[in-house]
């Protein structure tokens, strides 16, 4: 990479090494990405709360038009668990692609990178505006696609899993779940951060797919040899 462009010097330094979480109070320090203000924290940076204000509205307009057929629970349903292989794909085989040469470490490293460089850095848990209007673009144009006049509940139902997803990420980084069912999720997505060290455990809302491709333990030969140890809730 001939010079770093509009990315900072940290940045592209940190792309090109492994990411091994930053430990003790530096587990929430920032990965300063961009030069620029407008990418780094209007693009790339904000409230946690922001999915919920952006994406409730669409889902309200959504049930409120979405045909009440007998069959729209279920299909509801079946959006909301096309959300969970979505989630646990572009996890799997897209955030976590092995990049190869400057321009894709840093193109990985600012999609999914930077988190697990800081995972406790709450500005950017949650997907970006950018990243949710792509997604749900693609995913309304599949549902139209494939279930006519039924897009709507399906399309619902993908985002109010979306949604809960957002929520149980951000539980599993910055909450103390009393409830057993949020304590084992909690304990599922650290060990990816830490225990698997990236390698395992894709799910993040779940661990359904997790079950199903038998990734709950990585490959002998996928752990990195930086592993980074950290004591699980």
């Amino acid at each position: 990479m001939s010079g770093t462009g509009p990315f900072t010097e940290e940045c592209v330094e940190a792309a090109r090494r492994s990411w091994t979480p930053r430990k003790g109070p530096r587990a929430a320090s920032r990965v300063r990405l961009f030069r620029d203000f407008v990418p780094e924290h209007l693009i790339f940076g904000g409230h946690p709360a922001l999915p919920f204000l952006l994406v409730t509205p669409f889902v309200g307009w959504l049930l409120e038009h979405a045909p009440t057929h007998a069959w729209a629970p279920a299909v509801f349903l079946l959006g909301a668990l096309s959300w969970t292989l979505v989630e646990y794909a572009m996890h799997r085989w897209l955030f976590h692609f092995p990049s190869q040469g400057d321009p894709g470490k840093v193109t990985t490293f600012i999609v999914h990178g930077h988190h697990h460089v800081s995972p406790q850095e709450p500005s950017r848990l949650a997907a970006t505006p950018v990243q949710i209007g792509s997604l749900a673009l693609l995913m309304l144009g599949v549902f139209q696609w494939t279930l006519g006049p039924a897009w709507m509940s399906a399309m619902a139902g993908f985002l109010v899993a979306y949604l809960a997803y957002e929520a149980v990420h951000h539980i599993a980084h910055h909450g103390r779940p009393r409830s057993r069912l949020l304590r084992a999720i909690q304990r599922h997505h650290l060990a990816h951060h830490y225990e698997h060290a990236g390698a395992a455990r894709w799910g993040i809302s779940s661990p359904l797919w997790d079950w199903v491709f038998r990734t709950l333990r990585p490959r002998a030969d996928a752990l990195r040899p930086e592993r980074a140890d950290a004591p699980l809730p």
